[in-house]
C-alpha cells in the first residue's frame, strides 16, 4: 500500500479469477479495463491482462468498495465482474463470461433439491446449510465465494442437520432457523442457529424460538433482526410471526402479530421498510396478501387479494417501490387467457398490467434485476420486466436457455447476478450487470429519456417528453435505480411548477425538499434546483436563494433519491457523490 500526498490513494494488489469449467482458452489472454467506486464520483479506468495474477491495480482511491471490470479476449469473448472492496487489503475478483451461465468449482453433494436450505450472505458468498440426504448421505453445507469463484465445505456446520429452514443475513453472519430435522422428515425445529462470519462456520449456540416451524419464509428487518412467517408446525399450517435477535441471542413469539396461516409463504422487504407476505398454501392457495411494520410488530390492515394466486408462483420486491408477481397456470387454467401478471404499487393498490408473459409459463423464478426491472426464468426462457411500460421482454444480453430447474433455490446477490444451486450441489450463475450501489453511471438522467430511473407506481401516473421532461402523477415517484448514497449533490431543471426531490433511507424513512416542511425558496421558472446532503446537513435553492432544512437522516443512512409526483415537469437530474 503506497499513500500519496493526501494519503487517499493507495496501490492494491487485484487477482482475477475464472472457474475451471469457464476458463479463457489455454494461451489466450484477456485485456480488462477496471474502475474502482465508491462514495466518491469515479474517473478513469485502469487497463491490465486479466493472466496477471495478484497484478498491481494503481490509483485506487482508498475509500473504493467496489471493483467493476470488463474484459474482453483476441477473440472476441467477454467477461465481466464485480466485487466489493474491504476498506484495506488486496481485492479478487471473479470474471462471469457472457453467453451460457457458469457454475462454479466445488463438489458440494446431492440433496432432495426441494428441501435445500439456502441463501446469501452478501453480495460476495451464498451459504447452503442442510437439506433432506440422498442414498442416507447428509448433504455437504458450505460456503460459495463469488469472488473466488470456489466453494467451501464448512468443518463444523449446524449442530441439528435441518431441511425446509430460512437462511437470512446480518452484519456478522447469517440466521439459519427452523426446518425439519434432516433425519426426520417428521420432526419440525424449534430452533435457531448462528452462522459467525468472523469464525466463517456455525458457532454451535443454538437459540430456542417459541413455535417449532419448517417450510416457513423469513426475512431481514431493517434493524438486522430476523421475522419468521408461518410455515407448517406440528398442528399443521401456522399463521404465528416470530422475531429472532441475532446479536442478543433471543426470540420474540408473545405479542407478535398472527396472520393468515400459510405453508411456503412468499415474503419480501419492500422499498419503504415494511414486509409483504403473500401466496404459500393451507387448504390451497392463498390469496390474501398482508404487509406487516418495518418492525415486524403490526400488520397494517391491507385487504388486497392476489386472485390469480396459484401452486406455482413467484414475488419480488420492486426496486421503486411494492413488488412484482408471476403465476403459472394451473392445469384448470386456459394458458392462452390466463393473467399471469399482478403489480403492487407502492401506494398499496394491486393492478394487472395489460401485458401479460406470452408463451409458455411453467415455473416463474424471479431475481431482483439491475436498473430497477426484475429478471424472470419462465421456465425455458429468460425476459425482463419495463417497470415504465409493466411488460415483459426478451433479456437483451446473450445468455442462452440454461437456467434453474423446479425448486432449485435462486439468488440475487448483487443486481446484475442470476444464481442458483442445481439438484446435482452446483453453484451456478451469470452475470448480465455490473450495476451496484456504488455505481458512477448516473448520468446522462431525464436528458432524453427515463434511463436508470424507475417508478414506484404504474405507467398510467408517468409521462416523459423530450422537450419539457418527466410528469409525475401526484402521488408517485421516479427513484435513481441501484445506486445508494452517503452524500450527494444534485441538479434538476423544471421547465413547469417546482420539482420534489426526494431522499430515501433503505428503512424507508424520507424527506422531502421543495414540499411539505422544506419548501423551495421564490424563483422564477423555467429554473435550475440544487440540493446538497454533506455530513447529515441538507442545503437546497435555486441560483444564489438558498435554504436549509433539518434532515431525519443518521449520517451513517445510506439513501435512495428521487422526484416526487406534483406539478413540476423534470428535465436534465444531474447527479454527482
Amino acid at each position: 500500500m503506497i499513500a500519496c500526498s493526501r494519503g487517499d490513494v493507495v496501490t492494491r494488489s487485484v487477482t482475477s479469477h475464472l472457474s475451471s469449467r469457464c476458463a479463457l482458452p489455454k494461451g489466450n489472454d484477456g485485456f480488462g479495463t477496471f474502475r474502482a467506486e465508491g462514495d466518491f464520483q469515479s474517473s478513469g479506468k485502469d487497463e491490465l491482462l486479466v493472466s496477471k495474477v495478484g497484478a498491481t491495480l494503481a490509483q485506487m482511491p482508498e475509500s473504493s468498495r467496489a471493483l467493476v471490470t470488463s474484459v474482453v479476449d483476441a477473440n472476441g469473448a467477454s467477461w465481466s465482474g464485480l466485487a466489493p472492496v474491504a476498506p484495506y487489503g488486496d481485492v479478487d475478483l471473479l470474471l462471469w463470461p457472457s453467453g451460457d451461465p457458469c457454475a462454479l468449482v466445488g463438489d458440494t453433494g446431492a440433496v432432495d433439491v426441494g428441501s435445500r436450505t439456502a441463501g446469501v450472505l452478501d453480495s460476495a458468498h451464498l451459504l447452503s446449510a442442510g437439506g433432506f440426504p440422498v442414498s442416507s448421505v447428509q448433504p455437504q453445507s458450505f460456503v460459495a465465494d463469488l469472488t473466488r469463484g470456489t466453494v467451501r465445505a464448512l468443518a463444523i456446520g449446524p449442530t441439528t442437520p435441518r431441511a425446509n429452514a430460512t437462511i437470512t443475513a446480518f452484519s456478522k453472519g447469517a440466521v439459519l432457523a427452523g426446518g425439519f430435522r434432516s433425519d426426520d422428515p417428521n420432526g419440525v425445529l424449534a430452533s435457531a442457529e448462528i452462522y459467525d462470519t468472523a469464525l466463517g462456520d456455525f458457532d454451535g449456540k443454538p437459540i430456542t424460538l417459541g413455535v417449532a416451524r419448517a417450510r416457513h419464509g423469513a426475512v431481514t428487518l431493517v434493524d438486522g433482526k430476523t421475522l419468521l412467517i408461518g410455515g407448517v408446525g406440528a398442528s399443521g399450517a401456522l399463521g404465528a410471526t416470530e422475531l429472532v435477535d441475532p446479536v442478543e441471542r433471543r426470540a420474540q413469539l408473545g405479542g407478535m402479530p398472527i396472520l393468515k396461516p400459510r405453508v411456503n409463504p412468499m415474503v419480501a422487504r419492500l422499498a419503504s421498510g415494511e414486509v409483504l407476505v403473500a401466496g404459500g398454501f393451507d387448504a390451497g392457495a392463498v390469496q390474501l396478501v398482508e404487509i406487516l411494520s418495518s418492525d415486524g410488530k403490526r400488520a397494517l390492515g391491507a385487504d388486497l387479494s392476489l386472485k390469480n394466486a396459484r401452486t406455482k408462483q413467484a414475488m419480488v420486491a420492486l426496486e421503486g417501490g411494492g413488488a412484482l408477481f408471476v403465476f403459472a397456470p394451473d392445469p384448470t387454467d386456459d394458458p392462452a387467457t390466463f393473467q399471469n401478471v399482478s403489480v403492487l404499487s407502492a401506494n398499496k393498490t394491486l393492478s394487472d398490467p395489460k401485458e401479460r408473459v406470452q408463451g409458455a409459463l411453467t415455473d416463474p423464478r424471479l431475481f431482483h434485476g439491475a436498473d430497477g426491472a426484475p429478471v424472470l426464468w419462465t421456465g425455458d426462457r429468460w425476459l425482463v420486466w419495463d417497470p415504465w411500460h409493466e411488460s415483459f421482454s426478451p433479456l437483451a444480453e446473450s445468455i442462452g436457455d440454461i437456467g434453474p430447474a423446479s425448486r432449485e433455490p435462486v439468488f440475487s446477490p448483487d443486481p446484475g447476478l442470476l444464481a442458483w444451486i442445481s439438484d446435482a450441489g452446483d453453484v451456478i450463475g451469470r452475470r448480465f450487470s455490473t450495476r451496484d450501489p456504488f455505481t458512477s453511471e448516473l448520468l446522462p438522467l431525464l436528458s432524453n429519456d427515463t434511463t436508470h430511473l424507475v417508478p414506484d407506481s404504474p405507467f398510467s401516473g408517468v409521462f416523459f417528453d423530450s422537450d419539457k421532461g418527466l410528469t409525475l402523477a401526484p402521488g408517485t415517484s421516479a427513484f435513481v435505480s441501484d445506486a445508494r448514497f452517503s452524500g450527494v449533490a444534485l441538479d434538476v431543471d423544471a421547465t413547469e411548477g417546482v420539482p420534489i426531490v426526494v431522499l430515501r433511507s433503505d428503512s424507508g424513512l424520507e424527506v422531502e425538499l421543495g414540499g411539505g416542511a422544506c419548501p423551495w425558496p421564490a424563483v422564477k421558472l423555467p429554473a435550475t434546483f440544487h440540493v446538497e446532503l454533506r455530513n447529515g446537513a441538507i442545503s437546497y435553492g435555486s441560483g444564489a436563494a438558498r435554504s436549509t432544512c433539518a434532515s431525519p437522516l443518521a449520517t451513517s443512512d445510506r439513501f435512495a433519491i428521487g422526484l416526487r409526483g406534483g406539478p413540476a415537469k423534470a428535465k436534465n437530474l444531474r447527479v454527482s457523490r
